[in-house]
């Protein structure tokens, strides 16, 4: 089974009653810089994904000229990424200038101990409000006057505190790691901020699709990342119903449970051409067969009684969503692609920047915009049945880039002083996607299609050189220009299921169905406790079932380092059929990230070799038959691995003053060009040449 969805749904699921409440950011305050520094502008451009070896590749061959340019004038060199170099984990390395041992973000997914252990958030967790029945009841209705808050699990410094501490006015795009938006530090600094990776959608999921056919056996089916509706077409025309969060304002009651909020829409197939007219709410739209809508509104109303008075005394009443569409097919049977319900950045039911209205601001002067925390749509693409094919994935992610790089160009014409960070993050999705196209030993290869999108990743890193060029108009010789990503890529062939592991080794004593057999995972309570000393949950993670922190612990604190050293000789020595090793080096995190917290971290992280990673199902504790398998899925490019194998890049107008660049260098060398000394908490080094 494909558990990518399944692996962000369930990471991110926790998030789902930051719809129901109004919140607040959270983050550090940060003591004064100097008021005298320069007044030089810099520029850092966050490519995620961008792989050195290809950049170099492509340099080579002149295919890259700007990225040359700026490398000629400073440094082009492979920048040491987190381990394990996952997205919010190497991000999180950048923005603290320190490892997870300070900032205890260690994978996408995270356990709780307790009661049962079960998989978890790692970037964020919903704080419920002191008191939660404080409101007002009436009948099934429900109107709160406290309101809880969404907390970022993040900890230790973030730069741009420092950067707007010291005066210098400071513009973040996009950052992963930074939802909810973090406040605005005192200081003289002006601060904006626009939130990524971490964003949730109006499901309360992280980007969950909607596809509405004729051409579905039964009436709903559940995949990972969205759902297919069947739609019952009379007279060429259907009302079927898009599903948001729970409706905020109505309580459970006994034998009614809370509903969705649902907003019901129209679809009118013409009878003889290949169109539909779509209608939802206000907003009509003409789409032909093959064709996308622009943004559209979408309002769930709650339905409370006495409407007026309920808002004229302060509550919300409604909630917003924006959506865009695709007619995939008209005849013989509807098929109707629906995104993610995004949040509008025009009326944020959340907010999703700082100040709040910096996302209507944007949305004002560039149009409405994709607002989910990685809005590529790949589970459209992967799901089964296909909701968009290759193709019609290509054309969402065009629109998507569009909006980014009109919003990057606006930037770049308002940056007059100060600090700069914008980030693209489709050079990561798209590698992701794509990867196999250029990898010719990748078991996903279909032989039909053979060529045809062996150069999408290649277009992308040309694409990216006009945005260099873009920069450096604004750039003169005095401003510091930094291009950087948080990880390289490699080729996921193989996925490793690392509690079937455990079983065999006699680590790991599942629960036995008698009727099916071994049943379940981890996430679903199938481990025996009693009889487990280690489990993996997340991509990269590994845990013992110890004593006193695990509710069903075994394992005693004075065994568990000869354990893990146990269980690590051991994964050493995996080898593939064709005796490949699956496991490049394993890393103790006591010993490797001295200082962690054991409640926090991971006791192990496996760092894979190349070609490898942690299956799928190893993300939320699965624990399939097979120990290795190959993968056919098209999430093909993954950098899940040992965290030398796959640097990021750095490429700067800059000359650097060390040989081994890594992420948490970047936060203080950022603060040392504005003269602003570092909190102690930032491990990395100031690696760039004095200001000119």
């Amino acid at each position: 089974m494909n558990w990518t969805a399944q692996i962000v749904r369930a990471a991110f699921c926790i998030l789902h009653l930051v719809f129901c409440i109004s919140l607040f950011g959270c983050g550090n305050s940060a003591d004064a810089g100097p008021e005298d520094h320069s007044k030089m502008k810099v520029l850092v451009i966050g490519m995620d994904g961008l792989d050195p070896a290809l950049v170099r590749k492509l340099m080579d061959e002149g295919k890259l000229p700007n990225f040359a340019k700026v490398a000629a004038s400073g440094v082009f060199d492979e920048l040491e990424t987190a381990m394990p170099p996952q997205s919010p984990v190497a991000w999180s390395n950048f923005i603290s200038g320190a490892t997870p041992a300070t900032h205890e973000i260690w994978d996408f997914i995270h356990r709780k101990t307790t009661p049962v252990v079960a998989p978890k958030s790692s970037t964020g967790e919903v704080v419920p409000p002191e008191n939660p029945d404080a409101g007002f009841t009436f009948g099934k209705w429900r109107l709160p006057t406290e309101s809880g808050r969404i907390e970022n699990l993040r900890h230790g410094p973030a730069f741009w505190d420092y950067l707007v501490a010291g005066g210098i006015d400071t513009t973040i795009f996009r950052i992963p790691a930074a939802y909810p938006p973090p406040p605005k530090s005192e200081g003289a600094g002006n601060f904006r901020c626009l939130c990524g990776m971490g964003t949730p959608d109006l499901t309360g999921g992280y980007g969950e699709f909607s596809m509405y056919t004729e051409d579905l056996k039964e009436d709903y089916r559940q995949v990972p990342g969205g759902q297919f509706f069947k739609i019952y077409m009379q007279d060429n025309r259907a009302h079927p119903k898009l599903v948001a969060i729970d409706n905020f304002l109505r309580r459970a009651v006994e034998g009614d449970p809370v509903p969705k909020l649902e907003r019901e829409f129209e679809i009118v197939r013409d009878p003889e051409l290949p169109a539909a007219k779509i209608t939802i709410g206000d907003a009509t739209v003409i789409l032909k067969q093959g064709e996308w809508s622009d943004w559209i509104p979408v309002t769930f109303e709650t339905g409370v009684p006495a409407e007026p008075l309920v808002s004229l005394a302060g509550f919300p009443t409604r909630a917003t969503a924006i959506v865009r569409l695709y007619l995939k097919q008209a005849h013989p049977k509807l098929s109707l692609y629906v995104s993610p319900l995004n949040i509008d950045p025009l009326e944020p039911f959340n907010a999703i920047s700082t100040p709040a209205d910096f996302s209507a601001d944007l949305a004002e002067k560039h149009g409405r915009f994709y607002t989910t925390g990685i809005p590529e749509d790949t589970k459209a693409l992967r799901s089964t049945p296909q909701a968009l094919s290759e193709d019609e994935f290509l054309q969402m992610v065009r629109a998507l880039v569009d909006e980014r790089v009109r919003q990057y160009h606006d930037a770049l014409a308002n940056f007059k002083s100060g600090f700069l960070f914008y980030y693209f993050g489709h050079t990561d999705q798209l590698a992701h996607i794509f990867w196999r196209d250029i990898d010719p030993g990748h078991p996903g290869r279909l032989p039909e299609q053979e060529g045809k999108y062996a150069s999408v990743i290649t277009d992308t890193y040309l694409e990216m050189d006009q945005r260099v060029a873009e920069a450096l108009k604004v750039i003169d010789d005095n401003d510091v220009l930094i291009i950087m990503s948080d990880h390289g890529f490699a080729s996921f062939r193989r996925g490793f299921n690392v509690n079937t592991w455990l079983i065999q080794n006699n680590y790991l004593r599942p629960k036995v169905d008698t009727a099916r057999g071994r049943a379940g995972g981890i996430a679903m309570g199938k481990a025996d406790w009693k009889n487990t000393r280690a489990y993996a949950l997340g991509i990269n993670s590994l845990y013992l079932n110890l004593q006193g922190r695990e509710a069903g612990g075994i394992v005693p604190q004075h065994q568990a380092t000869a354990l893990l050293h146990e269980i690590g000789d051991k994964l050493l020595q995996v080898r593939d059929e064709d005796g490949a090793r699956v496991i490049e080096k394993i890393y103790y995190v006591a010993e490797e990230f001295p200082g962690a917290d054991p409640q926090v971290a991971p006791d192990m992280l496996l760092g894979y070799a190349r070609n490898y990673r942690g299956s799928w199902d190893t993300a939320l504790g699965g624990m399939p038959t097979e120990l290795l398998e190959d993968n056919k899925d098209r999430w093909s490019g993954d950098h899940c691995i040992a965290h030398y194998l796959v640097p990021g890049t750095l490429i700067a107008n800059r000359r650097i003053l060390v040989e081994d660049p890594a992420l948490t260098d970047l936060a203080p060398s950022i603060l040392a060009l504005y003269r602003i000394q570092k909190p102690e908490a930032m491990i990395g080094r100031a690696i760039f040449e004095a200001p000119r």
